[in-house]
């Protein structure tokens, strides 16, 4: 019967569960550490679990809008033909990609005249925005 040899681990499991043992390591605080620090600094006041973000309080509607908006995975075009639920990624005003950047600040007939730190911050005119908005994401 062969030999099955191995390569000795340079970083063996039980080494390093050791360590961190040692360490009274805490992956859950390591990985929301990680988390924060990795998201931009806009979206920090969104990420304090002890308050709600702003527009938490919306109808569940526009609330769902307000997220895809902040984070720009909405259903428009593009993201509906790279699903598979379309077969035409441009926007009915004629640009070849409707995607959410594009819908709310490049659209001729959509564009939303704040900035995205409103959408952040759930003012009053990011919401009647939305409200406002003819196509749903």
């Amino acid at each position: 019967m062969p030999v099955h040899r191995r390569l000795k681990s340079r970083s063996p499991p039980l080494v390093t569960a050791k360590r961190l043992l040692e360490e009274a390591y805490d992956g859950i605080a390591a990985w929301k550490r990680g988390w924060i620090d990795s998201a931009p600094t806009a979206w920090h006041p969104l990420l304090d679990p002890n308050s709600p973000p702003p527009g938490f309080q919306l109808p569940r509607k526009l609330w769902v809008t307000l997220n895809r908006v902040r984070t720009g995975h909405g259903r428009c075009g593009a993201n509906l033909t790279k699903w598979g639920f379309s077969t035409n990624p441009a926007c009915d005003c004629g640009a070849s990609l409707q995607t959410t950047e594009h819908i709310t600040f490049d659209c001729p007939s959509r564009t939303f005249g704040g900035t995205r730190e409103d959408f952040l911050r759930a003012t009053p005119e990011a919401v009647l925005w939305l409200e406002q908005l003819d196509v749903r994401l």
